[in-house]
């Protein structure tokens, strides 16, 4: 990419994401937990003091319990407080440690020992999924790296498959009834926060604490390859009753994000990873009207209900549209899994001035990362949302490129 399409992710995710917060389709402010760590992530190389502060920021929408607030408001008077909605989402909280991991690898110690106070509330009752509420700073404080750690046991609430459970929703909040569920791709990406975390605690905690990360690494690691892979790819999840996403035909058969991650993640060997990667892009590319699809079938009112997500038309958005956040993260692991044919052919698809210039009827901002595009009943394309989009900030990531990763974003590992 050109300087020019590098300076307007990088004032996109600055703008829109970490300072305004807000765009024309999504004008709410809040902080969401997972979504400004992951851009300020992306921005590490460039702005390493943002992701400092987020660090704090989000250390101090954790509960003593280890879970966290999915969005806030900081709300200044009469009493600094914040608005916010407590969950059980599976992967809000582990963003903590993944983003400490980030800094320090950057060689950033201090910001581990400052001491964050945690919020105060009663924990979410038994069949309570989220509760919105005013939450004020609590009497306990611990140090950036205890947040970070409490994060990791807290999230470790697995099901009898030895995989971790959906919760209110996993990355996709649109599985949002499916709490005794348990999710493949939480699994991998819990083995991944561990494995990126143990550095640091191996350089500044417990010797428990990296035998625990270890521990739990493992365990996803093999439960991940024991229940998720299929032989061609990994199944996105379970459902309570047992029942594998997609089986006989059901919606979500293939899904983007667990082919990505087995690669960040390091989960089987490079022919396991390539194999499910390819079958992904075979089964989700549209060359016809060039996105590539979440997953494959969606949902719809007479399948099995997972949550809201049924509520969206089929093809639309995290329903089976192209969600240009899962993406991106799907052009990476093409490039990390040396599959740049593949990657090739998407990377025209995600970036708004390339596909301005191929087709006519693109109606978003040709300047803006366009948060997802989809498809209409009568075989059309949809333009989603723009502006608002974590995607942004993945792309710049995409834009340094995929194969120096390591040095620009450590989330990818330290062997580029």
């Amino acid at each position: 990419m050109n300087d020019k399409a590098m300076s307007l992710l990088l004032h996109q995710t600055l703008a829109v994401r970490v300072y305004g917060r807000a765009y024309l389709s999504q004008i709410g402010g809040a902080w969401g937990f997972r979504d400004q760590l992951q851009d300020c992530m992306n921005l590490v190389s460039r702005r390493p003091a943002l992701l400092e502060r987020q660090i704090y920021r989000c250390a101090a929408a954790q509960f003593p319990e280890g879970d966290v607030l999915h969005w806030f408001h900081p709300i200044p008077k009469p009493v600094p407080h914040v608005r916010g909605v407590r969950t059980r989402c599976a992967d809000d909280l582990l963003w903590l440690p993944l983003a400490a991991a980030v800094l320090f690898l950057r060689g950033e110690r201090a910001f581990l020992t400052k001491r964050v106070r945690f919020l105060s509330g009663e924990p979410l009752s038994p069949g309570e999924t989220e509760r919105c509420a005013d939450y004020y700073p609590g009497r306990t404080m611990a140090p950036v790296y205890e947040h970070c750690l409490l994060a990791v046991r807290a999230g470790v609430r697995l099901g009898d498959r030895g995989l971790p459970l959906f919760g209110s929703g996993d990355w996709n909040d649109g599985f949002s009834e499916i709490g005794g569920g348990q999710s493949v791709w939480a699994g991998m990406f819990l083995k991944l926060v561990c494995d990126r975390f143990l550095p640091v605690a191996e350089a500044v905690g417990e010797a428990g604490d990296a035998s625990f990360l270890r521990e739990v690494s493992q365990r996803m690691d093999e439960a991940v390859l024991r229940e998720g892979w299929t032989g061609s790819f990994f199944r996105r999840g379970f459902y309570p009753d047992g029942s594998a996403f997609g089986e006989n035909g059901g919606p979500c058969e293939v899904d983007l994000l667990p082919q990505a991650f087995a690669v960040f993640a390091g989960i089987g060997d490079a022919a396991m990873q390539k194999t499910a990667l390819k079958t992904a892009f075979s089964r989700l590319w549209d060359p016809k009207r060039r996105l590539l699809r979440l997953f494959d079938p969606p949902f719809g009112a007479d399948t099995v209900r997972a949550g809201y997500i049924n509520d969206y038309p089929p093809g639309r958005r995290e329903n089976g549209g192209q969600y240009t956040h899962a993406a991106v993260w799907f052009y990476l692991a093409l490039r990390r899994a040396g599959l740049t044919g593949e990657a090739a052919a998407l990377l025209p698809a995600l970036l708004p001035w390339e596909r301005a210039a191929f087709d006519p009827s693109f109606l978003n901002e040709p300047y803006f990362a366009t948060a997802d595009l989809g498809t209409t009943p009568d075989g059309g394309r949809y333009d989603g949302w723009s502006g608002y989009t974590g995607a942004a900030g993945w792309l710049l990531t995409a834009a340094d490129g995929a194969d120096a990763a390591c040095e620009k974003n450590p989330f990818f590992g330290q062997d580029g």
